[in-house]
């Protein structure tokens, strides 16, 4: 178990390589600081937004925009 000052590892780790969901992660925290706040699911949410903790892609709207013209152009030139 991290110590509070690791914290941010320890959630990268789990959320990212070991694949837990949030509320895995706020259970285990709970259970293994039981006497501190701030560890519900909304928290291990929130946290993970502010450390940019993301399981999955977050493109920006310029790279989707990117994107989408450039599939566009390719099924344009296919029909």
């Amino acid at each position: 178990m991290p110590r509070l000052d690791d914290l941010e590892g320890y959630v990268r780790k789990r959320i990212l390589e070991d694949k837990w969901t949030h509320e895995e992660v706020s259970r285990e925290l709970k259970t293994s600081y039981p006497n501190d706040p701030g560890l519900s699911v909304r928290s291990v949410k929130r946290f993970c937004q502010i450390h940019d903790i993301h399981r999955t892609a977050r493109l920006t709207e310029d790279v989707v925009k990117e994107a989408v013209t450039i599939g566009v152009a390719m099924v344009c030139v296919i029909v």
